[in-house]
Formats: structure tokens, sequence, C-alpha cells
């Protein structure tokens, strides 16, 4: 894909979270961690926005990484359950 994220963009970030999803949906995987990442410079905290790094990790084989991201999500909200889950499924693989 010839479009790469700036790290400044002009979209908010619900909308670069979008943006990354569905490269993640059609296979770009390294332009929506590209767009994850640049989110993430600018918004540490999104909690979506390091499920979907970890989602990509994850499909990547990354499987290290992806746990480190989850871990993340479950230590900053314990309640968020889907990361406990996946980071629970991740670590029986």
């Amino acid at each position: 894909m010839k479009n790469r994220a700036m790290p400044d963009s002009p979209l908010p970030p619900d909308e670069r979270l979008l943006h990354a999803t569905v490269l993640v949906e059609i296979g770009e995987l390294y332009d929506a961690e590209l767009e994850i990442a640049s989110l993430l410079e600018d918004h540490p905290e999104d909690l979506t926005a390091l499920d979907l790094l970890a989602k990509i990790k994850h499909m990547r084989g990354e499987l290290s990484a992806a746990v480190a991201c989850w871990a993340q999500v479950h230590a900053k909200t314990p309640s968020y359950g889907e990361g406990l889950m996946r980071l629970s499924s991740a670590s029986a693989t």
C-alpha cells in the first residue's frame, strides 16, 4: 500500500484506529502497525489501540510481543476481559 501513516496525522484518534482496523482486516499488517504505532505515540494510554497492536503481533507470530501488549492492557484495566482472555489463550500456546 502506498499511503503510509504520518506521525502527525490530522485525523482524530478514532478514525486512525478505524483505518488501522480496516488495514488489519485486509491483511495490510505493516501499514496497520505503522498507523497504530503513530497513534500510540500521540495517545499512549489508548487501550483499544494497544489491543489492536497485540492482535497484529499475534497474527505475525510475534507471540512474546503480543503477550506483552495484552499484559499492558490487562494491567491498566484489570476488568478489560478481552485482554485477559487473549493473554490467557496466548500463554497456553
